[in-house]
């Protein structure tokens, strides 16, 4: 993705050397004299009171602009600033030189009402005027710029211009215009993608070195060097396939996945070889922040359930998109995200009715039905709760016949509990999109001006539907909000086992029940989630009906390495005592492609699993042992 984003030339121009300033105003004079405003655009001593409800501009020095939102609705907030004669005669043709300034516009697109900024150039005083820049976005008071080294040599006029596109919308301030030379080749490193937000995860936990490189120089970046290491393993990498304009941005990312090894990885990161031919200008900047990576180890039986509440309308809800995600790679198989949708095409009404008793606004979140907390501080409650023993061991079959989805959530119980316990099946899809406008994401981080957010801050105000993707989207509550009464009618004690069966849900057309995945749960009597369990649709189906002791999920008995991977594997099975032995391979689609029989074995066993003659894809092991079943999500990657 790229767009201009202004924020990193503004904390690196002054870094880089300026060879000649050729003009420059900040207005703490006044308007100069010849200058001309017109509409709705005026000097504003200071920001407060130039402010309104929707469109806050933070503190600044005197400025020019124009407040659309104050006006209210069916108000024109139009206007211009034209500058008098600009004398660029001492500019040697041919010379590159940028016009910059600090600048402050949303582009919020209010309604889609398309409110534009721009400068216009005029080379015959005024008589004539050409569109010189069209600003998309910027930050708070960041400075931007562009190239204009067409008017080296020449007197020209600037019209500074916003319009509101006929609605109800924003607004534009700027201040402190600048002409002057800036560097050819000059690249930096301005912030780490969504890896820097998360300071934990679990050992073999996944994530990739990236982040955002900013050109400030006038030459294309085309290709850059990304370098980086974990303290142990240094890598550098060329990214082609770029073209990063003048204070345009970009994200790259390596190539592929880091795995966090047990303990604290330190990470660094840095850019160079711009083009290929060497440091740039100014090296200094090419070098980004480490980051520091500490793994937890979790109860090998826990997962917990975080709700996040959401919805397309809401413009700050990809601050809950971003954490999500990321919390689900760094913790995987134990974070179980669902996005609960609110006042679009993808809500739920039963679960939007649940979460909105919880929390306060949008977004918000709970882990485990708690404490309303915003998605950018789950970690920490996670971190703690997925480190708690639970009351029992959950496991999720499900069955399917022409639409109707049958699912069986099992629980072994670790400790005993008193009656009231209860469970519920929650059915999430990945992959969701739409055609219609209520697809429309909302992005309050358009263009820098809150600072990073996962990429999100490259976007537009408003990210069409054809190119945001859904995923966690929570699809069902199976069992209802509080699960089912009927599925735990006792107190239970440790070893004891609950079976249950929900009543079948018809999946809904717009469903794809190949991108779905199950989430099993235990609520306590008071209502509270106290363990889940997701998995994807093809294992549970693989699973079938769960029906007794047989159908045992065991995290503890079974382990398969490597994983991924491409001709052979180990499966390690510790045995307590001896049992029958037999090893089932499934596809995605519930065939069986291979099953040995190793009769009675006894203590820790290491057999190999052959995939030579299997294709790559997603399979599912079956270790029976005994009367216990172990099952393992194993990738070939050939």
């Amino acid at each position: 993705m790229k767009r201009i984003y202004s924020l990193m030339f503004a904390l690196t121009l002054c870094t880089v050397a300026l060879n000649a300033q050729y003009f420059s105003e900040d207005f703490e004079a006044g308007l100069p004299a010849g200058w001309e405003v017109a509409g709705n655009m005026d000097l504003h001593a200071d920001a407060a009171s130039f402010s309104s409800q929707y469109f806050t501009v933070p503190e600044h020095t005197q400025f020019v602009g124009s407040n659309d939102d104050a006006l209210g609705a069916g108000m024109d907030g139009g206007g211009t600033m034209t500058t008098g004669v600009i004398d660029l005669t001492a500019v040697p043709n041919g010379t590159v030189i940028v016009l910059s300034m600090e600048s402050f516009f949303i582009n919020g697109d209010y309604q889609g009402a398309d409110e534009t900024a721009k400068v216009f150039v005029s080379t015959d005083m005024g008589t004539t005027w050409v569109e010189a820049w069209n600003i998309e976005d910027a930050t708070q008071w960041g400075r931007i710029g562009t190239v204009f080294t067409d008017y080296a040599g020449l007197e020209i006029m600037l019209r500074f211009e916003y319009v509101d596109g006929d609605e109800w919308n924003y607004g534009w301030a700027f201040d402190d215009l600048l002409i002057a030379e800036v560097p050819e080749r000059e690249a930096a490193w301005a912030y780490w993608n969504e890896e820097s937000y998360f300071s934990g995860g679990f050992e073999g936990g996944k994530g990739v070195v990236g982040g955002v490189v900013m050109n400030n120089g006038t030459e294309p970046i085309t290709s850059i060097d990304l370098t980086y290491s974990d303290g142990t393993n240094s890598t550098t990498e060329t990214i082609t396939g770029l073209n990063i304009g003048y204070n345009e941005s970009a994200t790259i990312q390596a190539s592929e996945e880091f795995t966090l090894a047990a303990g604290t990885t330190t990470f660094s990161v840095s850019i160079g070889n711009l083009n290929g031919m060497g440091d740039d200008e100014n090296p200094a900047n090419d070098v980004g922040d480490d980051i520091s990576i500490t793994t937890i180890t979790p109860h090998p039986d826990r997962g917990v359930l975080v709700e996040e509440a959401t919805g397309t309308w809401c413009p700050w809800c990809t601050r809950g998109t971003v954490y999500v995600e990321g919390l689900t790679k760094r913790y995987p198989e134990r974070f179980v995200g669902i996005a609960v949708h609110n006042g679009d095409p993808m809500t739920v009404t039963e679960y939007d009715d649940g979460i909105g008793a919880l929390i306060g606004g949008y977004p918000s979140s709970v882990v485990e039905r708690g404490d309303d907390t915003d998605p950018s501080a789950l970690e920490a409650p996670f971190v703690t709760a997925v480190q708690q023993a639970p009351p029992a061991q959950l496991n999720v079959g499900a069955t399917e016949d022409n639409g109707a989805l049958s699912v069986s959530v099992s629980a072994t119980f670790l400790q005993d509990v008193p009656a009231g316990y209860k469970l519920a099946a929650i059915l999430i899809e990945n992959g969701v999109t739409g055609t219609g406008s209520g697809y429309n994401q909302a992005n309050a981080y358009a263009g820098g001006a809150f600072g990073p957010m996962g990429g999100y801050e490259l976007l537009g105000g408003t990210i069409p539907a054809a190119e945001f993707v859904y995923n966690h989207v929570g699809r069902a509550l199976i069992g209802g909000w509080n699960g089912d009464a009927n599925s735990i009618t006792s107190a239970m004690v440790t070893g004891e086992q609950a079976v249950y069966t929900f009543p079948a849900y018809n999946v809904g057309a717009d469903i794809n029940l190949d991108n779905t995945y199950l989430i099993g749960v235990l609520l306590n009597a008071s209502n509270k989630p106290v363990n889940a369990i997701e998995i994807p649709i093809a294992e549970a189906l693989a699973n079938g009906e769960l029906t007794s002791t047989k159908d045992v999920f065991n995290h503890n008995a079974v382990n398969v390495f490597p994983n991924p991977f491409a001709e052979t594997a180990t499966i390690n099975v510790s045995l307590e005592s001896s049992a029958e032995v037999t090893v089932e391979v499934m596809n995605s689609v519930g065939q069986i492609v291979s099953r040995v029989d190793y009769g009675t074995l006894t203590g820790n066993q290491n057999l190999t699993l052959d995939g030579t003659k299997l294709n790559s894809g997603v399979y599912f092991v079956h270790v029976r042992i005994g009367d216990e079943l172990a099952t393992k999500r194993v990738t070939i990657a050939k």
